[in-house]
């Protein structure tokens, strides 16, 4: 993995996005306390809400969003909309009612949309050698993940002697940094081949989704990876604060406890596929993190749960999540040509939150309705249906 820091342009691209992660994961911290403290009976459900406004945002601008790269500078288009990410997130603080949460939150969401598939699309143009992508992508997926470890943490330190205004107000200057340093960034021509036309391209990731196996057992897997974090991300907050009536510092530990899980396969996935399949990693990681909830579940319904019992089985979920999720790039990028990359991985973004916009509400809203133990029960069934689809849909490599 050091051989591809080595690369200049990777280096730049990797610290701009590991930055911008760690002031969207103060965001999305704050956007947590501040859902349990407009109403804390009801704070799961605000927070799911939040989510689903973030994935219908990001469904909708994402495959747009492709077409509108393709006719701009890579640079100039990744500047502006890491620029405009910054106004919603300012004028979060200054909200009285829920709903203007809701617009401000679609208003960076949408941005964000705009941003990640491309920053994801441009990363196999600099590392061409298909060992050195793969490496990438364990790296990005470790920015990634320590996003999970480090906001949560250094959002708790900082709690402790502010208030959450402060997390919204760093994140508005991560965005400034990572845009000063993709301003400095050298990015490779991009082959734009012969006139598009906006509708049909639009469309053509679709098309490959339906020609080709390994896409649609992606798909499936989305489902798993969708139903599984959408219980951690929505509901850590409500059991730490409510099950376990711990302080908001606590949240930050459990989330962390995930993103250590994540951080551990991704450091090892360069090794795991040189001597294993992406299929068989990624089928292999789904059980694992069906199976770790569904325990969870059980345990928690049959004779409770502590703080440390949270943090072994969010570990092991995020085991899992990550081994689901870091070879997906490599997929991508075997399936699509250059030319047609940006519209593919915007696709993949598209569909694959496209189920998080039905977990999300899912997961708050059966926590809210009955109790964090239904919901651990609830969705790992839910994302053993799209384990099954993958198994039956991604027969072949």
């Amino acid at each position: 993995m050091q051989s591809v820091l080595g690369n200049i342009n990777f280096r730049k691209v990797f610290l701009a996005q590991l930055i911008s992660l760690i002031g969207t994961g103060f965001t999305t911290i704050a956007l947590g306390l501040l859902a349990y403290n407009l109403d804390e009976n009801s704070g799961p459900l605000i927070l799911g809400a939040i989510f689903s406004i973030k994935m219908i945002s990001y469904v909708v601008v994402a495959p747009v969003s492709a077409e509108l790269f393709f006719k701009l500078p890579r640079r100039k288009f990744l500047i502006i909309v890491n620029l405009f990410r910054i106004v919603p997130v300012f004028f979060i603080p200054f909200i009285n009612d829920v709903w203007q949460v809701y617009v401000l939150v679609f208003l960076f969401q949408a941005a964000t949309a705009a941003y990640t598939p491309t920053i994801q699309a441009i990363i196999p143009e600099i590392l061409t050698d298909e060992k050195n992508y793969t490496d990438g992508l364990s790296v990005m997926r470790i920015a990634s993940d320590f996003e999970n470890i480090a906001s949560p943490i250094f959002a708790g330190l900082l709690l402790i002697l502010f208030d959450i205004e402060l997390l919204f107000y760093l994140t508005c200057g991560s965005f400034f940094i990572s845009s000063l340093l993709i301003f400095s960034t050298r990015f490779p021509e991009l082959d734009r081949g012969k006139a598009r036309n906006f509708f049909k391209n639009v469309g053509s990731g679709i098309i490959s989704y339906r020609k080709i196996p390994r896409l649609q057992g992606l798909f499936s897997l989305s489902v798993v990876t969708s139903s599984v974090g959408a219980m951690v991300l929505v509901n850590t907050v409500y059991i730490v604060r409510s099950d376990l009536e711990m302080s908001e510092s606590f949240v930050g530990v459990a989330l962390a406890a995930f993103g250590a899980g994540s951080i551990v396969t991704a450091s090892l996935m360069s090794k795991l596929l040189l001597r294993y399949t992406d299929r068989y990693i990624m089928l292999l990681g789904g059980f694992i993190s069906i199976f770790s909830l569904f325990v969870f579940g059980m345990i928690s319904i049959n004779t409770g749960i502590n703080f440390i019992t949270l943090l072994c089985f969010w570990f092991c979920v995020g085991l899992g999540y990550s081994a689901i999720l870091t070879p997906s790039g490599r997929i991508l990028t075997r399936s699509s040509a250059s030319k047609d990359r940006t519209g593919l991985f915007a696709t993949q973004f598209a569909l694959s939150h496209l189920c998080w916009l039905i977990t999300y509400p899912l997961a708050g809203a059966l926590t809210s309705y009955w109790s964090s133990s239904v919901a651990m029960l609830v969705m790992p069934m839910i994302a053993f249906f799209g384990f099954l689809g993958a198994i039956r849909l991604w027969n072949v490599l």
